[in-house]
């Protein structure tokens, strides 16, 4: 299967078993969705497929390719990552800036740093009138994302 997998995974937390013979899929192209109450082992799971927890038993494939023994920094360069839901992790970047900044694309190398009022104000937000001058409507200043 093209995509990644965690078959008959086991992850323990000392003596505590996290994940009790977990199977998924995630197939290349498709939206999965990991749902579960607290305590249920979604962040567990996430972090046994980057690579940032060890698994006590079971696989990782990625694209069919058992990639169990690969350390966390080979998978993350290869596209492979855990970025935690922490509000101030990338407090300061735009969504698309977040997203780009796990899988950058030349479509993405846009400048950077950009000012600090870009980080507030999206180029939609900059209003029609202060496009000629490149400013930002809510905050006016100037903006290094260049003209609408």
């Amino acid at each position: 299967m093209k995509g990644i997998e965690l078959r008959d995974a086991h992850v323990h937390h000392g003596p505590l078993e996290a994940l009790h013979g977990v199977t998924l899929a995630a197939p290349t192209g498709a939206l999965t969705v990991l749902l579960g109450r607290n305590g249920s082992g979604r962040t567990t799971a996430l972090r046994a497929l980057a690579g940032t927890l060890p698994l006590s038993s079971g696989a990782v494939l990625r694209d069919g390719r058992d990639i169990t023994g690969s350390p966390a920094h080979e998978r993350a360069a290869r596209g492979l990552c855990f970025v935690p839901d922490r509000q101030a992790v990338f407090s300061s970047l735009t969504s698309r800036r977040t997203w780009n900044s796990a899988a950058p694309t030349a479509a993405s190398a846009a400048p950077w740093p950009p000012t600090p009022s870009c980080a507030r104000c999206s180029p939609a937000a900059r209003a029609p009138s202060r496009a000629a001058s490149n400013a930002c409507s809510p905050c006016a200043a100037p903006c290094s994302r260049g003209p609408r």
